[in-house]
Parts: structure tokens; C-alpha cells; sequence
């Protein structure tokens, strides 16, 4: 498995369109699983009009009809739901098909909801897992892991975090008794890493690599890696 994961900033001048591009090229490395991080499809970090949230839904089941082959977690993005509340709700596409996991706690949401006069509706009770291949995944959104969501998964081979975090949302929360890799896509400093959990215990981070493509071309990084300082790329068995 060719795992992407990309490395983004949001603060809150982020343009989602600046952000979609670089998925886009991200994507033409021919991976199995891509990764985004926490808030990277919010227009400065904000509540955005509905038309707009749809069209970059829209937008992103294009990249999936154009990637099948590929998972795509590209973040997530504030929402407001019915007439009074507000979600933080992240996607995963396969092969065109839309998937969504709700935010079971809140830091930045809710003064997002109050500023625009909404309630910050929590996500409970849902397990947020879903298949990648052969492989049970696990998508944790930032504090959701450090404070121990009532849904913890405790037989996923990959277990990926998006954040927006001065700790980084890697560094806290508990650990399923089983081997598995944590991913990380962190858009506060922003910071990308992949771990390998052995019965709970964290490792060292596992250092990314150097793979040909299938076209034969060596990819190019300019710092161990990681490609134009934006994706890193791991090969996992």
C-alpha cells in the first residue's frame, strides 16, 4: 500500500481552492490512500455558504471518479446542519462514493458556531471506521483521540488522525492492545508523521521512502521523503 500523507497549513487566511490543488497533485503519484488534515476544506477557516460547501463536495467526488483506485481523506470542513446547528465533519471518497464522520468533541467549533449564531452539534455513538482494501482503517479527528471517544477501535490495521494541534493529536489518548500504524496529517504548524504500534506501545517513526513509479521514474524528494516539502510518501506491506 503507497500511503500519501499531505502536509498543510490552516490558519485563517486558507483558500480551499489553493488546498485542492495540491490534492490534485498529490494524487498523480499513483497512491492507494491519500491523507489531508483537520479543517482543510473551511475558506479561512470559517463557516462557508452551503453552495460553496457542495461544490467542493462536488469537486471531490470528481478527484475520486478520476483516482477510483485511491482513498481519499482530504480533511474536514465546518457545516451547518438543519437550521441551527453546526458540524465539523470530515470525508472519505472511494472510487466516487462519499462517506462522512462527525466530530465527536469540539475546540475550534464552537466559536465557529457561536460567531455565526449556531449550536455545535457533537457526533456520538458512530464508530468512525470504514475498509481500505484487505485493511480495517480508524479516522480520528484532532481531540476526539486525546479525550477518548466512547467508540474506540480496538482490532484497525491503520489508525489516521487529522488535526489542527499544538501537541499534535498524535501525542495523547489511548491505545488499543493491538499492531497497527498511526498516521498523522497535522494543518496547525503543520506536521506529518506515521508510527508503527506494537500492543499498544508507540515506536519510533517509520522513515518514508523511495519508490520508482510505474513509470519507471524514480520519484524525486528534496528532503527525506517528502516531495516539494507538501507530501510525504510511505510504502507500507
Amino acid at each position: 500500500m503507497l500511503i500519501g500523507i499531505m502536509s498543510y497549513k490552516v490558519d485563517k487566511k486558507n483558500k480551499v481552492s489553493n488546498y485542492l490543488n495540491l490534492l490534485n497533485e498529490s494524487l498523480k503519484h499513483e497512491l492507494d490512500l491519500v491523507v489531508g488534515p483537520e479543517y482543510s476544506l473551511s475558506e479561512k477557516m470559517d463557516l462557508m455558504l452551503e453552495v460553496e460547501a457542495k461544490k467542493i463536495r462536488k469537486d471531490l467526488r470528481n478527484l475520486s471518479k478520476r483516482y477510483p483506485s485511491t482513498t481519499i481523506i482530504p480533511g474536514s470542513m465546518f457545516l451547518k446542519e438543519g437550521t441551527d446547528n453546526l458540524v465539523s465533519r470530515s470525508f472519505v471518497y472511494q472510487n466516487e462514493k462519499e462517506m462522512f464522520f462527525d466530530k465527536q468533541t469540539g475546540v475550534e467549533e464552537i466559536s465557529v458556531a457561536e460567531r455565526n449564531g449556531l449550536h455545535y452539534k457533537k457526533e456520538s455513538g458512530r464508530a468512525n471506521t470504514f475498509n481500505i482494501g484487505n485493511k480495517k482503517a480508524w479516522l480520528q479527528i484532532c481531540s476526539d483521540r486525546s479525550r477518548k471517544p466512547e467508540n474506540i477501535c480496538f482490532d484497525s490495521d491503520l489508525e489516521i488522525i487529522i488535526s489542527h494541534d499544538r501537541n499534535t493529536g498524535i501525542s495523547g489518548g489511548s491505545y488499543p492492545e493491538n499492531d497497527r500504524y498511526i498516521m498523522l496529517s497535522d494543518s496547525y504548524y503543520p506536521e506529518i508523521n506515521l508510527m508503527q504500534s506494537t500492543r499498544g506501545i508507540r515506536s519510533s517513526s517509520i522513515s518514508s521512502v523511495r519508490l520508482p513509479s510505474k513509470k519507471e521514474k524514480e520519484i524525486i524528494f528534496d528532503r527525506s521523503g517528502f516531495i516539494d516539502n507538501k507530501l510525504g510518501i510511505w510504502y507500507l506491506e
